[in-house]
């Protein structure tokens, strides 16, 4: 990237992979990473960009936004060096967070159904992403359990990424039938 404007955020180690990551602020807007500082930019997957003056307070909300985004792929980040952010920081994301999606957790247990209820008939475990409340997983009974569906409790369907199956009610009961 010649000619960018770059702003080291932080080091971690993400937990999924035990690599190093390197956090970066280009061009004042969007986030990067590097997982050895040799190599060059990729783009994160997360599509918002800063669009206010670079602040500690606009950084760090701007990084929270990410993690949370990231967190349920990734797990939570592991702090190894600091930039822009500190430790200190990131352990405040990373908290912050983690109660932001204890309490939608629980508020999607008041969107429990009879979906869900069957679900639990057929031992495949649906509960509640915290991402919200309608949002629920459970085991795939497509892949005998190997992975997680994704169920809405709003329109009572469900889906697998994986499997690249989805239906409603009706359907994942017929399915289980044969």
């Amino acid at each position: 990237m010649k000619n960018s404007q770059e702003l080291f955020l932080l080091e971690t180690l993400e937990t999924m992979f035990d690599v190093p990551t390197y956090l970066y602020l280009i061009d004042g807007k969007k986030l990067f990473y590097k997982n050895s500082l040799d190599e060059e930019y990729t783009k994160t997957g997360y599509n918002s960009e800063l669009n206010s003056e670079i602040t500690k307070e606009s950084v760090y909300n701007f990084v929270k936004g990410y993690f949370a985004y990231s967190i349920r792929w990734n797990g939570p980040p592991t702090f190894n060096s600091a930039g822009y952010l500190n430790k200190k920081d990131l352990e405040s994301i990373v908290s912050e967070i983690r109660e932001e999606i204890n309490v939608s957790k629980k508020e999607g247990l008041s969107t429990a159904n009879h979906f869900t209820e069957y679900l639990e008939s057929q031992s495949l475990d649906p509960k509640p992403t915290g991402d919200n409340k309608y949002l629920w997983q459970a085991n795939c009974p497509f892949s005998k359990g190997k992975h997680f569906m994704i169920i809405s409790t709003e329109t009572n369907t469900f889906g697998c990424g994986w499997c690249k199956k989805k239906g409603d009610e009706k359907d994942l009961k017929k399915y289980l039938k044969k």
